[in-house]
């Protein structure tokens, strides 16, 4: 049974799968949001970011570090995505942005 989110490739998830990931996904934003102080090189900033990329590339797509500095974009200008971190923390839309940025600077293309 597909969960009716969007296209996984060939991939199929069922709403407990869904919920995992985001959970995952929860709790990378709240241990990011936790060192906003800290600035977005911060090594455990960068550490949360390294996880999210992962994610996206076992449970999604291979992200080039081209698609994942375009997804950083994306944290702070769509409206779901920036919602979704502007819950957890204000200004955390903006700091995703820049921490994928960073973190996608330290990478070869």
């Amino acid at each position: 049974m597909s969960s009716g989110y969007g296209d996984t490739g060939n991939r199929e998830y069922e709403a407990q799968d869904w919920a995992e990931m985001w959970k995952q996904v929860q709790e990378m934003s709240v241990a990011i949001a936790s060192r906003m102080d800290q600035g977005p090189d911060d090594p455990e900033v960068q550490s949360n970011v390294d996880r999210l990329l992962d994610l996206i590339n076992q449970r999604f797509f291979q992200c080039s570090i081209d698609m994942f500095r375009d997804i950083g974009s994306l944290c702070a200008a769509n409206g779901r995505l920036k919602d979704h971190f502007e819950e957890v923390k204000p200004g955390l839309a903006e700091f995703m942005r820049a921490s994928i940025r960073a973190y996608c600077s330290r990478k070869p293309d």
